[in-house]
């Protein structure tokens, strides 16, 4: 028989009778008339072309054909009430941000801000790509750039850590043990990082440039030259590389890290939920606030 031409509910009628072997007694369970009750189970006979039941001095006696329906039924309606009874969760599409961030800001800023969103904002995901990747910070590939302000914060930006410059050269190296002029450091072989806009005029004879500071870090780590670095990177890494700060001779602007959006694309909650996370971490590096 083809089960599309069958009320399912017959079968709740067939193993109520099944269970209590008496017409009145599983209508009552079924809280239905027993005239309503019988003419269902008629219905169910007629579907199947069998009696199901016959009346005996015990109840109700199931016939062979519904001795062999007992169990399959029984397993089929559990299983149908176990899956009404679930509530059905609507899948959550993810939530991801993608963010461009310079070494600086993945080394010291990211690790706080994602503790921060596993915390309050568990949901949210962060692809997190590298600036010199995408090239410019403000790349309409991302949803949220993390980068040196050189010419100043605009108005689609929020400035989240300012740090100053300060020199780093081996242990080793004579540099570190006491003042340094702007004469001696002018004769310094030094290695200019990008996010300076000196850096070029920083970079000693043979003009080298690197990416990142960390990079810097680590040809100074291995070579007699020097580096200009953010001071907070600087103590991150110096220990572990053999590495020590000194005091520049001229007085340089501090670098200024800024989170910048995309102003042709709605900021919705959950980027300006990430930005405030970002804010948030700057300023507790800062001193500004405990997380």
């Amino acid at each position: 028989m083809n089960i599309n031409t069958v009320d399912l509910n017959l079968l709740v009628v067939f193993d109520a009778l099944l269970a209590e072997g008496s017409v009145t007694v599983a209508a009552r369970r079924l809280g239905l008339s027993q005239p309503a009750f019988s003419h269902a189970l008629g219905r169910l006979r007629s579907a199947l072309g069998d009696p199901l039941f016959e009346r005996t001095a015990g109840g109700m006696t199931p016939t062979p054909r519904a001795v062999a329906m007992a169990v399959p039924v029984r397993k089929a309606l559990i299983d149908l009430r176990r899956a009404l009874a679930t509530p059905v969760v609507p899948a959550t599409p993810p939530l991801i941000v993608t963010i461009a961030a310079n070494r600086y800001a993945q080394y010291l800023l990211l690790p706080m801000a994602i503790k921060a969103l596993r915390r309050q904002a568990p949901t949210i995901s962060l692809d997190v790509r590298d600036t010199s990747a995408l090239g410019a910070a403000d790349s309409r590939e991302t949803d949220l750039a993390l980068d040196w302000a050189t010419a100043g914060v605009s108005g689609s930006a929020a400035a989240v850590l300012r740090d100053r410059l300060v020199g780093i050269a081996r242990r080793s190296n004579a540099v570190v043990h006491g003042p340094v002029s702007p004469a001696m450091f002018e004769r310094l072989d030094r290695i200019g990082v990008h996010y300076d806009p000196s850096s070029r005029s920083d970079a000693g004879a043979d003009g080298h440039v690197v990416s990142d500071a960390v990079s810097a870090m680590c040809v100074v780590s291995q070579t007699d030259a020097v580096a200009v670095v953010p001071n907070r990177l600087a103590k991150q890494f110096a220990g572990a590389m053999g590495l020590k700060t000194f005091r520049l001779p001229d007085n340089r602007p501090d670098v200024v890290l800024q989170v910048a959006w995309n102003t042709e694309a709605p900021m919705n909650k959950t980027i300006s939920t990430v930005r405030d996370r970002l804010v948030d971490a700057g300023a507790h590096l800062a001193g500004g606030r405990k997380k």
